[in-house]
């Protein structure tokens, strides 16, 4: 083991398999985002849709927030002022994101077909929590951390001891849909919160402190021989549990039981996503080099990419109407928006730093 491993930074370059687990998360996230919203309700419920629901559930956002805390060993940039400052603009995005896709396009159908269900929706969808709001605070917390020097074995206490706090903390409701807009950043208070702080900051602790091995592995391939087998040890594991004793994976009482799951789905999810990375890194030898530049492009590009494909969704929606289409309508608009939000977002990127670049020169002329 100790050959596995070095006391120093073994790793230092990009690696390939977290982005591929990363970019195909784009792809998964498209399918079952364009499926929640706008396939049949009978093609949701079919085999199909089970299976776009699982790629779309276990390989999505855990596989964002774990490679979140993997990415904060890596990167050169997690100084503790650097990560609250992002943190913060992340998760003030949130909110411009809501603004974007449900209220805007909510009040201006309010205003066409005077339907008072669409301005009183668009309102509420403001303070929805979702996966931006999260991420933000996650970055919050990991710059506190880092301010104060946690270490290690502290952080793995955390990760197991938060979820379990949330346990307690789910039972407390407000009727008043604003406080529990705040609650709800924090616990499955309502239905508004659809990732609260206390369930999902399993995954990018987690992936802290697997991302702490993998950086110091002197054998990727060995670590991640070790890793498929631990892992997949892990999830038949909790799997017979459940059956056996008889305790929930997730909390199947209502339509959140993705949202607001429990530790052992956090461990289930988080071991399946470990089992998933490390199987990429094998398949990253033999795909094309044209699929990794690409799938590498998307991950590059996630937070554009979410961004701008929640926005073609919003504003699509009112024109196409939810649940309308069948298999074929499903597969094509799932493959015009996944084309469209890598090209705006590509685009972006492009002129945003022609206009940093131009506001640097502007800033190194001054006298």
């Amino acid at each position: 083991m100790n050959k596995l491993f070095s006391k120093k930074i073994a790793n230092t370059k990009r690696q390939l398999e977290l982005d591929l687990a990363r970019g195909l998360a784009i792809f998964f996230m498209i399918l079952v985002h364009v499926q929640g919203n706008y396939s049949l309700i009978t093609l949701q419920k079919s085999s199909f849709g089970f299976i776009i629901d699982i790629l779309g559930g276990i390989l999505t956002a855990p596989v964002f927030m774990l490679v979140l805390g993997v990415g904060i060993i890596f990167s050169k940039k997690s100084e503790p002022k650097l990560l609250l400052k992002k943190g913060l603009i992340i998760f003030c995005l949130g909110y411009l994101l809501n603004l974007l896709r449900e209220v805007i396009p909510n009040y201006l159908f309010w205003k066409i077909t005077r339907d008072y269900e669409y301005f009183t929706y668009g309102v509420e969808s403001f303070i929805l929590v979702d996966i931006f709001q999260f991420a933000g605070l996650a970055l919050i917390f990991f710059g506190i951390m880092k301010y104060f020097n946690i270490k290690k074995n502290i952080i793995i206490i955390l990760m197991f001891l938060l979820p379990f706090i949330h346990i307690f903390l789910k039972s407390f409701k407000f009727e008043n849909y604003f406080i529990s807009a705040i609650t709800g950043l924090f616990s499955g208070s309502s239905n508004i919160s659809y990732f609260p702080f206390l369930i999902w900051i399993f995954y990018p602790l987690a992936g802290y402190i697997w991302g702490y091995y993998l950086i110091r592995s002197n054998n990727k391939k060995i670590f991640y021989i070790y890793n498929m087998i631990i892992s997949f040890v892990i999830q038949i594991t909790i799997l017979v549990l459940s059956q056996i004793i008889g305790f929930e994976i997730g909390n199947n009482s209502n339509e959140f039981s993705y949202f607001h799951h429990n530790i052992f789905a956090n461990i289930l999810y988080a071991s399946f996503v470990i089992f998933w990375i490390s199987l990429l890194y094998f398949l990253s030898k033999i795909l094309p080099k044209i699929v990794n530049n690409t799938i590498t492009r998307w991950s590059k590009h996630v937070s554009e990419i979410y961004f701008i494909h929640w926005l073609i969704i919003g504003w699509i929606l009112l024109i196409v109407g939810e649940n309308t289409l069948k298999l074929e309508g499903f597969f094509t608009l799932s493959i015009i928006i996944l084309i469209a939000s890598d090209l705006l977002a590509y685009i972006y990127l492009i002129i945003k730093k022609i206009i940093v670049d131009k506001l640097d020169v502007i800033q190194n002329n001054k006298p």
